[in-house]
C-alpha cells in the first residue's frame, strides 16, 4: 500500500510540473514575499522538522528489533526476552504513529493558514482592481487561481515539508543500516531501482501529457457549460445558435475525455504496479543473497529478516523524494501565479482622514478632470487573458476625456447625450469613483472625492448599470 501511495503521489506531482510550470519559477522579490507566508509559522515548522526526523528513525528501528527477535529464537533465548522486544516493537509503531500524527496536524495548520491568507490576500486586491480588468481576463481563470492555485501552494507546505524531512532521514538511516549489516545486500538493493525508475520515467511523462490534454478538453468543456447554459447564452442559443451543432460538439468532447480517461487509468495501474513488482524483486533478491550469506556463516538469521524488511521500506522514500522537484516547482509555479494577480496595480484604496458631506442636495463639479484608461497590457495577467494583450500594440492608453470641466448644480438634472465611446458611462464611473482621474479633479458638495470613502460614497452616488446580475442568497 506504501509503495501504491508513493506511486500515486509520484504521478500527480509530475502531471503537475508538466501542466502547471508554465512561464518560469518565481522572482527573488517574489520568493521573499512566499516566505513572508510562513515566518508567523516558524516555531511549527521547526516542530514539524523535528517530529518528522524523529519518526523517519523509528520506522528503521522496528526492523532491527525484528531481526533481534528472530536472532533470540533461534539461539533459544529465553521467551521473556522475545516478549520485551515484541513490546518494543509495539512501542515503537505507536510513538511513530503519534509522530505522524503530529507532523500530519503540524502540516496541515501552516498548509491551510498559508492557502486562506493567500485567498483573501489575492480577493481583497482584486476588489480594488480597475472594472476594466475583470472584461479583459477571464474569470474562470481568476477563479481558478483563488481556488486551484493556492491549494497547489499549501500542498508545497503540507507535502513538500515533510516528505522532504522525512524520507531524506529515512533513506540515509536506512542505508546506513544496511550497509552495516550487510554492504553486499546494501549495493544489490540499490542496483535493481534502475529498472523502474528509468521506464517509470517515460511512463509518468506520457501519463502527464495525457493530463495536460485532459485539462484542455475539461477547460473547453466548462467553457461551453458556462456559456450555453448561462441565462442569457441559452436564450442566444434558442434564438439564434445551432443546438444540435452544440450538443453534437458537447458529445465529442465527452468522449474525447472519456478515451483519454481511458488511457491516463490504464497506464497508471502499470505504473503503480511496476513499482509494487520491483519492490518485491528487491525483497526476493535480499532474501535469496542473505540465505546464501547465512548458509556461509557471513550473517545470521536475524540480519537477513532485518535487511529484507530495511529494503521494503528504502524504495518508497526514494520513490517520494523523486516527485520532491516536481512538487516543489509546481507549489513555487502557483506562488507566481497568485502574485502575477496581486502585482496588478490597484486603485487608490481609502484615504487616511475622511472629510465630510453637508448635508441636503449636493453639487457635482468635474474641475479639468483628464482620464484615459489603463492599457490592457497593464492589467492582462499570463494566463488567464488573451496572449495578444501582451503585445506592444494594447500597452497603449487610449484617451477618453481631455480637460473636462462640468458642473451639476444641486437639485440638477443633466443628461449627457453623444455617440458610443464619446465618455458618457465613463464620467458616470469617475463620478462613483470606480475610477480615478489622470488629472484635475471631482468635487461633492465641496469636497474632493479622493477625501471621501467609499462607504460614503455608496451612500451619496447612486449608478444604475446597463447589464443586470442577480447574486444568489446562500
Amino acid at each position: 500500500m506504501d509503495s501504491q501511495d508513493a506511486a500515486g503521489k509520484a504521478l500527480v506531482a509530475h502531471t503537475l510540473s508538466y501542466s502547471t510550470i508554465q512561464g518560469g519559477g518565481l522572482s527573488r522579490s517574489d520568493l521573499l514575499r512566499a516566505t513572508k507566508y510562513l515566518r508567523p509559522h516558524s516555531r511549527r515548522i521547526v516542530l514539524l522538522s523535528v517530529a518528522a526526523g524523529t519518526a523517519a528513525g523509528l520506522a528503521v528501528l522496528a526492523p532491527v528489533l525484528a531481526g533481534w527477535a528472530v536472532n533470540s529464537i533461534v539461539s533459544g533465548e529465553a521467551a521473556s526476552l522475545v516478549i520485551w522486544i515484541s513490546v518494543a516493537i509495539a512501542g515503537v509503531a505507536l510513538a511513530e504513529f503519534a509522530l505522524q500524527v503530529i507532523c500530519d496536524w503540524q502540516a496541515a495548520r501552516i498548509g491551510h493558514d498559508v492557502a486562506t491568507r493567500l485567498r483573501s490576500d489575492v480577493y481583497n486586491h482584486v476588489q480594488n482592481l480597475p472594472m476594466q480588468f475583470f472584461s479583459i481576463n477571464r474569470t474562470g481563470g481568476l477563479v481558478s487561481r483563488i481556488s486551484n492555485e493556492a491549494a497547489f501552494a499549501q500542498r508545497l507546505i503540507t507535502t513538500v515539508s515533510q516528505t522532504l524531512v522525512t524520507n531524506s532521514v529515512m533513506v540515509v538511516i536506512t542505508f546506513v543500516t544496511m550497509l552495516a549489516l550487510s554492504p553486499v545486500v546494501a549495493v544489490a538493493a540499490l542496483l535493481l531501482f534502475p529498472l523502474f525508475l528509468v521506464p517509470g520515467r517515460f511512463l509518468v511523462r506520457s501519463i502527464a501529457q495525457l493530463h495536460y490534454r485532459m485539462g484542455s478538453q475539461t477547460g473547453y468543456l466548462i467553457s461551453q457549460v458556462e456559456e450555453r447554459l448561462g441565462a442569457s447564452g441559452a436564450l442566444l442559443v434558442r434564438l439564434m445558435g445551432r443546438p444540435d451543432d452544440d450538443s453534437r460538439k458537447f458529445e465529442r468532447t465527452a468522449q474525447s475525455m472519456a478515451n483519454l480517461g481511458v488511457q491516463i487509468d490504464t497506464r497508471q495501474s502499470v505504473y503503480v504496479t511496476s513499482l509494487s513488482c520491483v519492490s518485491m524483486l528487491a525483497v526476493a533478491m535480499t532474501y535469496g543473497l542473505g540465505g546464501i550469506l547465512a548458509e556461509a556463516d557471513a550473517v545470521d538469521a536475524g540480519v537477513v529478516v532485518t535487511l529484507g524488511l530495511l529494503v521494503a521500506r528504502l524504495y518508497v522514500p526514494i520513490v517520494n523524494l523523486s516527485t520532491v522537484r516536481a512538487e516543489m516547482a509546481t507549489g513555487l509555479a502557483s506562488f507566481k501565479m497568485i502574485f502575477d494577480v496581486l502585482n496588478v496595480q490597484a486603485e487608490p484604496g481609502e484615504p487616511r482622514s475622511e472629510d465630510r458631506l453637508p448635508d441636503g442636495p449636493l453639487e457635482v463639479r468635474l474641475e479639468r478632470v483628464s482620464f484615459s484608461y489603463p492599457s490592457p497590457a497593464e492589467l492582462a495577467v499570463e494566463g488567464i487573458s488573451d496572449p495578444s494583450y501582451h503585445d506592444q500594440e494594447f500597452a497603449i492608453r487610449p484617451c477618453v476625456l481631455r480637460g473636462l470641466t462640468l458642473t451639476v448644480g444641486a437639485g440638477e438634472r443633466l443628461a449627457l447625450i453623444g455617440p458610443s465611446g464619446a465618455g458618457k458611462s465613463t464620467i458616470g464611473a469617475l463620478i462613483a469613483r470606480l475610477y480615478q482621474p489622470d488629472s484635475g479633479r471631482i468635487v461633492i458638495g465641496g469636497v474632493d472625492l479622493r477625501r471621501l470613502g467609499r462607504e460614503t460614497i455608496r451612500k451619496e452616488v447612486g449608478m444604475l448599470p446597463q447589464d443586470t446580475f442577480l447574486f444568489r442568497s446562500q
